[in-house]
């Protein structure tokens, strides 16, 4: 099962895939306080194209719910 994660809260963006059939993984995270909207699609592009997968590979999406838009 390939999983994307991300989370956006508080200060910083944060991406990271999980494949668990082969025990892949990597992740991605920028320290900011603003303008994590803009930054969350370009991570999770890059990510996605760095494994080698496409988006409809994937077979899960998590997401954090916290604090912040």
């Amino acid at each position: 099962m390939k999983i994307l994660a991300f989370d956006v809260s508080i200060t910083g963006c944060a991406v990271a895939i999980f494949d668990g059939e082969s025990g892949f993984w990597n992740k991605n995270f920028l320290e900011t306080y603003r303008g994590q909207a803009e930054m969350l699609i370009p991570m999770i592009e890059d990510i996605i194209q760095k494994a080698g997968w496409a988006m409809q590979d994937l077979n899960r999406i998590a997401i954090t719910q916290g604090p912040g838009s």
